[in-house]
C-alpha cells in the first residue's frame, strides 16, 4: 500500500479538496483506496457526507478506546472507503499529549492494519504540523503532496514544513518520507499571482518540485462538496474534473522518483 499525505503548515490552501478528489480519481481507476481524515475540522469527512461516531476516527487507536477504527464505505464507489474525523479528536489530541502517547504508536497500525486491503491511502493532514494528529500522519506516510495557493504570502509555513520533514527523516522516525511535489491550488487567472503562479512558486522552491497541473478556483468544486460529492462523481465532464485526473497521472509518474530538493537548494 502506498501512503500519500496531503499537507501544508498553512491552513486554507485546499488540502481537503485535493485529498478527496484525488482519492476519488484513484478509486475510479479501480485502485482500492482509503481516504483518512486526520483533521478534526473534518472537511474531507463532510465532503463525503459521512457522520461518524467519535470512536470511528484515528482516535480509536488511543489507549482509552483500544481498537481499530470503523471504516465507512462510499455508497456508490466500491473501491473507496473513508476513515473519518470528528471534532472530539481535538480533545483526544490534548489527552494524548498530556498522557505522553507516542504518535508512532498510532502511525504504526495505520500503516500496517490496512496494508493488504488497499492499494492507496490518502491522508488529509491538519495544519500546524507539530500537532499530534499531523505527526501521526507524517510518521505513517511515504510521500507528501504540498498544496499551495498563489498569493502574497505563500512562504508562510512553507519552510516550516520542510524543516519538519527533514527532522522526521534524519531522526529515523520515518526515513522513507519524501516530498512528491508542490501543486498550485485555487489558481485564479484574474489575479496577478494566478496568471504567473509558476514564477511565484519557483521563487520559493526548485522548479523540478512543482507539478505541471494547476487546480483552478471553481464554484463547481464547492457545490459538489456541499452535496457530499467530489467533482469527479458530481460532474465528471466538468473541466475541473479533468485537472484531478491530470494530477493523479503526475502523482503516479512521480511516485518512484520523489524530489529530495529543499527550498533554496539546486
Amino acid at each position: 500500500m502506498k501512503i500519500l499525505a496531503v499537507a501544508n503548515q498553512k491552513g486554507g490552501v485546499g488540502k481537503s479538496t485535493i485529498a478527496t478528489n484525488l482519492a476519488m480519481a484513484m478509486a475510479l481507476t479501480g485502485a482500492r483506496t482509503l481516504l483518512v481524515d486526520a483533521d478534526y475540522q473534518a472537511n474531507s469527512t463532510a465532503a463525503f457526507d459521512v457522520t461518524p461516531d467519535p470512536s470511528h476516527t484515528l482516535s480509536a487507536w488511543l489507549p482509552r478506546y483500544g481498537r481499530a477504527p470503523t471504516l465507512h464505505h462510499h455508497p456508490t464507489m466500491p473501491t473507496l472507503d473513508i476513515l473519518p474525523a470528528f471534532i472530539t479528536m481535538a480533545d483526544d489530541e490534548w489527552e494524548a499529549i498530556e498522557t505522553r502517547v507516542d504518535p508512532l504508536k498510532l502511525a504504526a497500525p495505520l500503516r500496517t492494519t490496512y496494508a493488504t486491503d488497499y492499494d492507496w491511502m490518502i491522508i488529509d493532514c491538519p495544519p500546524a504540523l507539530a500537532s499530534f494528529w499531523a505527526r501521526v500522519a507524517l510518521l505513517a506516510a511515504h510521500r507528501i503532496l504540498i498544496p499551495i495557493t498563489p498569493g502574497p504570502f505563500p512562504l508562510i509555513g512553507f519552510r516550516q514544513l520542510f524543516n519538519r520533514i527533514d527532522y522526521i527523516r534524519h531522526h529515523a522516525l520515518n526515513p522513507s518520507l519524501r516530498v512528491l511535489g508542490v501543486v498550485a491550488n485555487m489558481v485564479d487567472v484574474r489575479t496577478m499571482f494566478g496568471r504567473d503562479v509558476r514564477a511565484l512558486l519557483t521563487s520559493i522552491t526548485p522548479d523540478a518540485m512543482i507539478f505541471r497541473t494547476e487546480i483552478p478556483v471553481a464554484a463547481s468544486l464547492v457545490n459538489a462538496q456541499g452535496r457530499g460529492h467530489t467533482i469527479l462523481d458530481d460532474d465528471p465532464q466538468n473541466r475541473v474534473a479533468y485537472t484531478f485526473v491530470a494530477l493523479l497521472e503526475e502523482v503516479l509518474d512521480r511516485w518512484d522518483k520523489p524530489n529530495d530538493l529543499m527550498p533554496g537548494t539546486n
